[in-house]
Order: structure tokens, then C-alpha cells, then sequence
């Protein structure tokens, strides 16, 4: 028998960005399980005050407008989570970041007196606990919650660091491979980009500067004093906060001002045609990074060069399926490039192994699987199975 669960995320489908689209697929999935899922999401678009709801098949979703003082947005998402409760009867209450979202979840599980689960991603963590204004009531959902979920041991390592000695359940991420794959089409999409004949760095989500941004930057300068046929395509956002490196690099480059470019995508097939026209995926992270996008470019076989982070460390076999170079060294970005454009032997290889990496270690029913372990734990039933308890600190060895 299906479960009843409630949905809390900053972002949803058709919003911008990986978290968007990560749950969006996460809904779908669990819809197509047999759950019925209730997802709240603020909305920008909609009026302060006002909420919007919409019904198809398992599927509810209710929009709220967003105030302009965070702590009136997060008591009413509370008092939406409350409401959607009542009227649905919900069992559990899932957040999908560490952040605002894991508040309204567990605040409204413990009202509620049913459970709450929050599911760390890549860097909301690093995000939120450094974050004066989201530190303290992330840590207490993180302490409260009846589960925490980490897409990676070493990210679950850091949810253990801050909220003490607790299971936390490993739920590797996913990537519907019928969606991202490689297209037949994909020179006629680069056309349809404006990018011809070009070489092409992608990146894909939100660009800011702890997603290595000024590292991608720096590694195009060095590629375009070579070839400028090279252009940087930035799919998704760019942090409202760290526009200004752009538009930096762009001022002291304005002959090359249009190698860097923004395609914005609303839906995973957007996306996947965006990475199709690529001919390297870039995530060179300074810090913890999310691997959705990483995953969805390995299965479209477009190779991938990451840094050496958690979240992206061990997803990425170096030499294997795909590059990995130190975070921050822009030089190193820049080969690492070099070589899977100028050695076609090197890329087949890497890409034909990293879509098989995917279909065989991203597949979505290993995801659901153990996110249905994690509601099982939550509710106090089943075993303890995938369960990861950290008993040393991270770091240590």
C-alpha cells in the first residue's frame, strides 16, 4: 500500500535549476511507485498570501506566494504543510534540502505528530550552517527530524559532524536515462543554439562562485589565447550575487564577450538537449558539490571533468568515467579540457563507460528503494538495511 507524503522544496518544476528538476523526477517517481504526493513550494509568482493548487493523477502540487520577511514565508509554509495534512491525511513529511525547507518539515511532522525526513544534497549543508540567518534551524530540523538522508557518505559524514551520533540513510541520486541520453540531433541543437562549430564547456545548474565559476572563467581565458572558437555555456542561472564576475570577465575580455553565454531550461528534456550540444561538462567545485548534473551529462555521454570535492569525489573514477583536477587550479581545468577534445580514443572510452555507470548505479529504482528504506525507518518499521551510522569524525583516519 502506497504512502501519503508531503513534499517541501524551495524549488519545483518549471522553476530553474538542478533542484527543481531533481524533484520533479523524485515526485514522478514515487507517483509511478504507487505514493501519493502532496509537493509545497513557494512561488515568486504568486502574490503574497495567495496559494495555488494543482491536481493530476498522484500528484497535488500547492504554490505560495513569498513574503518579503523569510520568517512570515517559512509560518506560513508551515501552516500550509499543517493544512495539507489534514485535508490529504498525510503520513510523513519529506524535505529535499538542508535549508528553509528542513524547518517547515520538521516543525509541521512535530506539530502534526507524524514523522519528517530531510534529505541533504550537495552543498545546501556548507550553505546553510555557514548562513547566520538558516544555522539554527537547520541544525535543530537536522537533530529533530525521525530521518536524514545523504546522497554520499561523505556528505552524510557531515550531517553527522553537526547533529550528532545518528543513522543517516544513504540514498544515491538518479538520472532517468530515457531522458538523458545522447540524441541524434545534437549537431542540429548546437545550431539551434547559436553555437555552430565551436568548442564548447558546459556547466549546468546554478553558476556561483563555490560552484567554481571563477575556475571556469580563468580556464576559458586560457583555451581562447589558443582558440577562440572556445565558449563557455552557462545552462541554467547565474547567482544574482556573483553576476558581477561574469560581467567582469567580460569587461576585461570585450572582444570575447560572447564566448560566455546563459541558456535557461525549465524541464529535464531542455536540459538534456543542452548537454548534448557540449563537448565537455565542467563542475571544477571549490567545496561540496551536488552530482545530479554530472550524472544526467555522463548519461548523455558527454564527458565530464570535475574537481576533487565531496559529492563529487568517487562518483567521477578518475581516467575511468571521466577527469578529475584539483579545485581551483584553472590550469589543470584547462588540459583536463584539452584532452578530451584533442583525443577522441580517451573520450569514447569515457563516455561510453560513464553512461554505462549510469544506467547501472543511478538507476531510479535503487533511489526509490532506499528512500522508501528511509520512510520505512521514520514510521518505525523495517530493518535497519541500508542504514550508515559515522562513528569517527571526518577527516580522520
Amino acid at each position: 500500500m502506497g504512502l501519503r507524503i508531503g513534499i517541501l522544496t524551495e524549488k519545483y518544476a518549471p522553476d530553474a535549476g538542478g533542484l527543481a528538476v531533481s524533484a520533479e523526477r523524485l515526485v514522478s517517481m514515487l507517483a509511478r511507485a504507487g505514493h501519493d504526493v502532496v509537493v509545497m513550494t513557494p512561488s515568486g509568482k504568486i502574490p503574497a498570501g495567495d496559494v495555488a493548487h494543482d491536481v493530476k493523477d498522484r500528484v497535488t502540487v500547492t504554490r505560495f506566494g513569498v513574503h518579503r520577511n523569510p520568517g512570515e514565508t517559512l509560518l506560513e509554509w508551515n501552516d500550509i504543510a499543517v493544512q495539507a495534512r489534514k485535508k490529504h491525511q498525510l503520513d510523513i513529511f519529506h524535505a529535499l534540502s538542508a535549508s528553509w525547507s528542513s524547518w517547515a518539515a520538521v516543525h509541521a511532522g512535530r506539530w502534526c505528530g507524524i514523522p519528517a525526513v530531510v534529505s541533504t544534497r550537495g552543498a545546501d549543508l556548507d550553505s546553510a550552517i555557514t548562513d547566520p540567518a538558516r544555522s539554527a534551524i537547520v541544525l535543530w530540523a537536522l537533530e529533530k527530524a525521525e530521518a536524514v538522508t545523504a546522497p554520499s557518505v561523505e556528505i552524510g559524514k557531515k550531517v553527522h559532524t553537526l547533529a550528532g551520533d545518528r543513522a543517516v540513510y544513504l540514498v544515491p541520486p538518479s538520472v532517468d536515462a530515457g531522458i538523458f541520453r545522447r540524441l541524434a540531433d545534437a549537431q542540429e541543437i548546437r545550431g539551434k543554439l547559436g553555437l555552430g562549430d565551436s568548442k564548447v564547456i558546459g556547466f549546468a545548474g546554478e553558476a556561483k562562485k563555490r560552484k567554481g565559476l571563477v575556475t571556469l572563467l580563468k580556464a576559458l581565458g586560457r583555451l581562447l589565447e589558443e582558440d577562440k572558437s572556445w565558449k563557455l555555456v552557462l545552462a541554467g542561472a547565474l547567482k544574482r550575487e556573483d553576476a558581477h564576475l561574469v560581467a567582469g570577465w567580460q569587461k576585461a575580455h570585450p572582444a570575447l564577450a560572447k564566448a560566455v553565454g546563459l541558456v535557461p531550461w525549465k524541464s529535464a528534456g531542455e536540459l538534456a538537449r543542452v548537454m548534448n550540444a557540449m563537448d565537455v561538462m565542467a563542475v571544477p567545485a571549490v567545496r561540496t558539490a551536488g552530482a545530479a548534473a554530472v550524472i544526467e551529462a555522463m548519461a548523455c555521454e558527454t564527458p565530464v571533468v570535475v574537481s576533487d570535492v565531496p559529492g563529487l569525489r568517487g562518483l567521477v573514477r578518475a581516467n575511468t568515467t571521466g577527469l578529475v583536477v584539483p579545485p581551483r587550479d584553472d590550469a589543470a581545468l584547462a588540459d583536463a579540457v584539452r584532452r578530451l577534445t584533442g583525443d577522441a580514443e580517451l573520450r569514447t572510452k569515457l563516455t561510453t563507460a560513464g553512461r554505462a555507470w549510469a544506467l547501472n548505479e543511478a538507476a531510479p529504482e535503487k533511489e526509490r528503494e532506499s528512500l522508501e528504506h528511509a520512510y520505512g525507518r521514520a514510521l518505525g518499521k523495517g530493518e535497519q538495511g541500508k542504514t550508515v551510522r559515522f562513528q569517527v569524525i571526518p577527516g580522520q583516519r
